[in-house]
């Protein structure tokens, strides 16, 4: 079952060669372990997502900047909440970069272990 998400989880870039930290803006209406709980929202290159450090493919620093991370989190929850306004991100999601060819950005270690949402 995946975990839950949380402000702070380590992300990669296949083409970085170095880690990013998620920044939660679009919190759901629940924390774990005294964190904001990300959303699938949580996905604007820039403000949740920072640089990967230098990149695989052209060798220039991995700059993410706005648009390059148009779409949200996938899958996330596959269960709405009724207490939850957005989809709360689960560990086992991914998020597309059109920056430099295709890349996905997935969650490396989504910040606890022990908060699991039902697949």
């Amino acid at each position: 079952m995946p975990l839950a998400v949380l402000d702070g989880a380590i992300l990669r870039c296949d083409h970085g060669t170095t880690t990013s930290e998620l920044t939660v803006t679009h919190a759901t209406t629940i924390t774990g372990h005294k964190k904001p709980i990300a959303s699938v929202l949580d996905h604007k290159s820039g403000e949740n997502i920072k640089d990967f450090g230098i990149c695989t493919i052209t060798g220039a620093p991995c700059k993410v900047s706005p648009p390059q991370t148009p779409e949200p989190w996938f899958p996330g929850a596959r269960e709405m909440y009724l207490c939850v306004l957005k989809p709360p991100l689960s560990s086992d999601s991914f998020l597309l970069c059109v920056a430099n060819g295709p890349a996905a950005i997935t969650i490396e270690d989504p910040g606890q272990g022990t908060f699991h949402i039902p697949a």
